[in-house]
């Protein structure tokens, strides 16, 4: 690991081994628990695996130990969101498997190898992941909450740069920092009413006994449920969208099924597989409506009309991402775009036309790209255009030029200390 990558993991651990290594460890028991949520002992030597790539010099009792005190932190940031009703929503849990997931098929060369690797489809590891997912996300949240109003001032910032020695200081390559906004295709009216129509069919014949799973199978548009007959596996509150959420958990009944219901995403029938405690094991089928090239093209109008609006300066590209952008996952970081490799913002230059599938050669810093297609994690079609935040050449760190990652982690120490503490 170079120094730079280093760094950066120092900025943000990030647990993308968490559930992927826990199939390899061995010898499990109970070594800590908070108001019955317990942590295990291979969760904590897959997170003190983790923590050695940050914290070479520590010994294995070491970071044993602070792998503990992070999950054992991580259990109680996570009963206290779901006391303060704090919302991660469905969305954001699949972003961020789809970005992990594909971190990993670059570690592995390619989904097929993943998938022979831990002999599991793409679906059924989303399936593992999702719940471990769920509460890093819920976590994050909460202990943001806790810390908001933490701040630090520029002489701290100086002194915690200084204290760094010498030789530990890193070398960081080329970088950019990229922020979108994103128009996604949206459904007429009429487009709506037939998904629903094709809904309340399929309802009556689930009502008259024919297989869930089966229908769930044949015409669920939730890609990743529906090759495993529509299952979401367990869920609790504020894990789901609200309508979702809403209508799963006013199922009393094992194999009980809902009405129709209309979310974001469209007309779901939900059935009740088990219940245990505040947790529900579901599954549904997902019926979305049939987009057409005109749908495409409207969000392509739009798309150029927010951007005009923005380079007239009408309205300001923060402003425009709060409105109107439809990526929730780069919406609620300002429109920044986050590197799944490293948890930050910042994408080295041989990075970027993977991520954007565009050149930004002659776009200076602070302007924007022209529209582009999108596509976002689950197929909808779209566009976007890009604004290029912030441009670095290669360079040995340096207050001046890195104050903000600095800054970055500095905040990350004093907040951490501080969540402790409280």
């Amino acid at each position: 690991m170079n120094s730079s990558r280093l760094f950066l993991a120092f900025i943000t651990i990030s647990f993308s081994y968490v559930s992927v290594l826990r199939s390899q460890v061995l010898g499990d028991g109970i070594v800590g628990h908070v108001e019955g949520e317990i942590v295990l002992m291979s969760d904590v030597q897959i997170a003190s695996f983790q923590l050695q790539e940050a914290y070479p010099d520590q010994s294995k009792t070491d970071l044993e130990c602070m792998a503990l005190d992070n999950l054992l932190m991580q259990k109680i940031f996570v009963i206290q969101a779901e006391r303060d009703s704090i919302y991660v929503s469905d969305e954001e849990v699949d972003q961020e498997l789809d970005g992990r997931i594909a971190y990993f098929e670059e570690m592995f060369g390619g989904q097929e190898n993943l998938e022979s690797y831990y002999g599991k489809t793409i679906t059924e590891l989303k399936a593992d992941f999702r719940e471990d997912i769920f509460d890093q996300l819920l976590s994050s949240r909460m202990e943001g909450n806790i810390t908001a109003g933490i701040s630090v001032s520029p002489a701290e910032v100086r002194s915690f740069y200084q204290a760094i020695p010498q030789d530990s200081i890193p070398f960081f390559n080329a970088e950019v920092e990229l922020a979108e906004v994103v128009l996604y295709e949206k459904p007429t009216d009429d487009q709506n009413q037939v998904a629903r129509s094709t809904a309340e069919k399929l309802s009556a014949r689930l009502q008259d006994g024919e297989d869930f799973e089966f229908l769930a199978l044949v015409y669920s548009c939730d890609p990743g449920s529906s090759k495993i007959g529509g299952d979401l596996g367990f869920i609790r509150r504020g894990q789901m969208v609200s309508a979702f959420e809403s209508a799963a958990f006013r199922l009393k009944n094992p194999m009980e099924i809902s009405p129709v219901i209309e979310t974001e995403f469209g007309f779901h029938i939900i059935q009740l597989l088990e219940r245990q405690g505040e947790r529900i094991h579901v599954r549904h089928v997902l019926i979305c409506p049939e987009m057409t090239d005109e749908n495409l093209n409207t969000a392509r109008r739009e798309a150029d009309r927010i951007r005009d609006k923005v380079l007239d300066g009408a309205i300001t590209f923060e402003e425009a991402v709060e409105e109107y952008s439809m990526d929730m996952s780069s919406k609620n970081q300002g429109g920044l775009l986050q590197n799944q490799k490293t948890g930050n913002s910042f994408f080295e230059m041989d990075e970027v036309e993977g991520v954007i599938a565009v050149r930004l050669d002659d776009v200076p810093v602070g302007g924007y790209s022209q529209v582009i297609p999108t596509q976002g994690y689950r197929g909808e079609r779209g566009y976007r255009f890009i604004r290029l935040v912030s441009e670095t050449e290669a360079h040995q760190a340096n207050i001046e030029q890195d104050y903000s990652k600095f800054k970055a982690v500095c905040l990350e120490q004093k907040s951490k200390k501080h969540s402790t503490i409280g």
